[in-house]
């Protein structure tokens, strides 16, 4: 009996490192839609750069362009994503890194 609990121990221990492995995964796929989302909120619009950047507590779109590439490249190699799709996220990615938040 003992050592069916320990079995059950660790079943409960794997299935829980996977709902976090499941949890991170989708955190960053929500990460992702949000810094796609934001691209296309504050691309041509300096105040919103401001504000974004204010509220995040950063300078550069830098760090939501890295997750935002991953996700794409992820769903690029998987075909989930249409060459449309690929092209938009692209220039979203791209307009991000080159982003300069000028001082007002």
């Amino acid at each position: 009996l003992k050592r069916d609990f320990r079995l059950d121990d660790r079943d409960e221990a794997s299935s829980s490192s996977s709902l976090t492995g499941e949890a991170r995964m989708s955190r960053e796929v929500v990460g992702a839609y949000i810094a796609l989302l934001l691209g296309f909120l504050c691309r041509g619009n300096d105040g919103h750069c401001r504000s974004v950047l204010n509220v995040l507590q950063q300078d550069s779109f830098i760090t939501a362009a890295e997750l935002l590439r991953s996700f794409l490249m992820l769903h690029a190699h998987a075909a989930l994503v249409s060459e449309e799709g690929i092209a938009v996220m692209t220039s979203v990615v791209d307009w991000m890194h080159a982003y300069k938040l000028r001082v007002a």
